[in-house]
């Protein structure tokens, strides 16, 4: 459920710079920006990582009015963050069951339910919402994601190349792909998929990363120089930036 709290920050520099991501769209038109001042400002905080101010504001809300999707919402969020998914799934389940939930807190069910285990659950969840949006390319990720945990990886597959194959623009769908031909040991497919999703997305630093650590690949001169390329960008995060360094060795 991460990244799934309303008002999640973008890049605007890269979203003018090459095609949105389809996830990020279909979340967006999921989490449109909330209305309700106090519940705007619960979002930030958590985003900021200020959970005890959310808490505070989600529960005046909830005084107020009990059911209310959103707080539930966030409120699960918290408690996914803070590793209490016992507490986040009763949220989420409570949530589902008001008038006013909308399909992104049924995915956002979906996904505690995987992290709970409750595979079959989940994935019912996850065909229901397909069966309202059965192209919606959120809810076919999160659906390949949960069959891969369930061992049924030709399906895995198979969603993520039909995404590959409908959004050829999407540097993150290449890349997701990539990552599922590594796990089928397609190596010469995996590395073309990598390289695809770094020309449309040089700065996917985590694609240099992932082909590290196929031991049988050797780095170009080219990709060396890329990566010292993105070192020297302040868009790099720190994460990626410390992968990098130990992609190079």
């Amino acid at each position: 459920m991460s990244k799934d709290v309303h008002n999640s920050m973008t890049d605007q520099t890269d979203a003018q710079a090459r095609p949105a991501d389809p996830f990020e769209v279909a979340r967006q038109r999921l989490f449109p920006p909330l209305l309700d001042t106090q519940l705007a400002l619960a979002g930030d905080a958590i985003l900021g990582g200020h959970m005890n101010i959310a808490k505070s504001l989600l529960s005046q809300t909830l005084q107020s009015k009990p059911d209310d999707p959103d707080a539930l919402n966030m409120l699960a969020e918290i408690a996914r963050r803070e590793h209490r998914l016992e507490e986040a799934e009763e949220l989420m389940g409570r949530c589902v069951q008001s008038l006013d939930r909308n399909p992104g807190h049924a995915l956002n069910y979906a996904m505690i339910l995987k992290q709970r285990g409750r595979l079959q659950e989940s994935l019912d969840q996850l065909d229901d919402l397909l069966a309202q949006e059965p192209r919606n390319p959120l809810f076919r990720e999160r659906k390949a994601v949960v069959l891969r945990k369930m061992g049924r990886h030709a399906e895995f597959l198979r969603y993520r190349r039909e995404l590959a194959e409908e959004y050829p623009e999407s540097a993150q769908v290449w890349f997701n792909y990539a990552r599922a031909l590594r796990g089928v040991g397609s190596q010469a497919q995996c590395i073309a998929a990598y390289r695809k999703a770094l020309e449309l997305d040089p700065f996917l630093g985590a694609v240099f990363t992932d082909l590290a650590d196929l031991k049988t690949y050797r780095f170009k001169a080219e990709d060396i120089e890329q990566m010292e390329r993105l070192l020297l960008s302040q868009r790099l995060p720190a994460k990626e930036r410390a992968d990098l360094h130990s992609a190079l060795g």
